[in-house]
């Protein structure tokens, strides 16, 4: 059986979150978050991530 390979760092995956981040950002004309994503809250994030 292949080996599963080990999850990404957070310190890897802060690119990718930045990036998705702003792509969001551009697509709705939302501001970005002005402090880091992890210390968002649950309704912080639902409301930046909305579609409405």
């Amino acid at each position: 059986m292949p080996e599963t390979p080990p999850a990404p760092q957070p310190a890897e995956e802060d690119p990718i979150a930045l990036c998705l981040y702003t792509i969001w950002s551009l697509q709705t004309g939302r501001p970005m978050p002005g402090r880091p994503y992890e210390a968002l809250s649950r309704e912080e994030l639902e409301e930046f991530w909305s579609d409405c």
